[in-house]
């Protein structure tokens, strides 16, 4: 007689840190959950910035509304990717698309890198936050796809 095992005869009983396998996945799961960050840092740092006596200097201290554009840019440049960003996801996948916004997130950073004036600064920003929602989009869809499934409920909470 042929033996058909259940789905709990298949879960892997032993601990998560004993089996390679789920360990491999959990660090795919924790780089894939860092997307979630990088929007807060680069959110803080920008504010963080504006206290620092050089880089005021250098843009020949903002004030007003440059200076409110300079804190929002990368959320209007996250606005603007709102169209495309589902689109690239489910047509290139989440991986794909997440490495897409990365991409484009670095693109943006060496912009701002080598900005030498406060319009370079502004486009920079935008585009770091155009690639930001490309990332955020894509990533909680691939955590909770490649999360192990007895993981997958602590991972995504």
């Amino acid at each position: 007689m042929d033996y058909w095992p259940s789905v709990a005869d298949l879960v892997d009983t032993r601990p998560w840190y004993q089996n390679r396998g789920i360990i491999l996945v959990n660090i795919c799961v924790g780089l894939a959950l860092l997307t979630s960050y990088t929007s807060g840092f680069d959110g803080s740092m920008s504010n963080g910035l504006q206290l620092v006596d050089g880089w005021q200097e250098f843009f020949h201290e903002p004030t007003g509304s440059i200076l409110g554009l300079l804190t929002n840019v990368q959320n209007i440049g996250a606005l603007l990717a709102l169209p495309f960003a589902p689109l690239v996801t489910d047509g290139l996948g989440r991986r794909k698309a997440m490495f897409v916004g990365g991409m484009i997130m670095l693109g943006g950073v060496a912009l701002q890198v080598q900005s030498l004036d406060v319009a370079q600064f502004i486009i920079a920003r935008g585009l770091i936050g155009f690639g930001i929602a490309f990332s955020v989009n894509a990533a909680p869809l691939l955590i909770t796809e490649v999360a192990y499934p007895t993981q997958r409920s602590t991972i995504t909470a």
